[in-house]
């Protein structure tokens, strides 16, 4: 088992994964060993990169970091990260040599479009963040590795339709109000 306590989730999510996405061969082969094993070690994925010829993992970081947003995207299906969902993500982030700020810098609109869909849900069911929604959007923050005004700058078009709709400020998990 894994240091970051992957548990048979990831078989699970990654069966799902395989079945659903068109991966190259060498992602579709991690993700189908990571569907029956429900982790691969350092040496699992290089045997998995000698076996279909990869000598750069980095040459394939762009897909990797797909298969980790599909993962994510997954996750999300019901509005929660768990903390093993979460766990699970820095796992993969690790194994898959994913940095701070690629997922700003490589996958950004991705990132825009699932965050964006996390936020219509939580500023419209009643323009308030509440303790539970809050701890949401920190673990949404760290699992995509954003500073803060990176992060603030994601939730400015809802946070904005909120105010407009007549929230108040205060009531909306943030330090300061929106550019217009």
């Amino acid at each position: 088992m894994p240091r970051y306590g992957v548990s048979s989730g990831v078989k699970e999510a990654f069966s799902i994964l395989s079945s659903r996405h068109s991966y190259s061969s060498f992602v579709q082969a991690i993700s189908e060993a990571l569907a029956a094993q429900g982790h691969l070690g350092r040496n699992d994925l290089l045997a998995i990169q000698q076996s279909n010829n990869v000598v750069r993992l980095t040459d394939y970081k762009d897909e990797l970091l797909d298969i980790l947003l599909d993962y994510i995207n997954l996750a999300l299906d019901d509005h929660i990260l768990t903390s093993e969902e979460v766990n699970i993500v820095l796992y993969l982030k690790r194994l898959f040599a994913i940095k701070e700020g690629d997922f700003y810098h490589i996958r950004y609109q991705y990132v825009k479009e699932i965050l964006h869909r996390q936020f219509e849900r939580i500023y419209q069911d009643d323009d308030k963040i509440n303790a539970e929604e809050a701890m949401h959007k920190v673990a949404l923050q760290d699992v995509f590795d954003l500073s803060y005004d990176q992060f603030l700058a994601f939730t400015e078009h809802e946070v904005r339709l909120a105010l407009d709709r007549g929230a108040d400020i205060k009531d909306l998990d943030r330090v300061r109000i929106p550019k217009r």
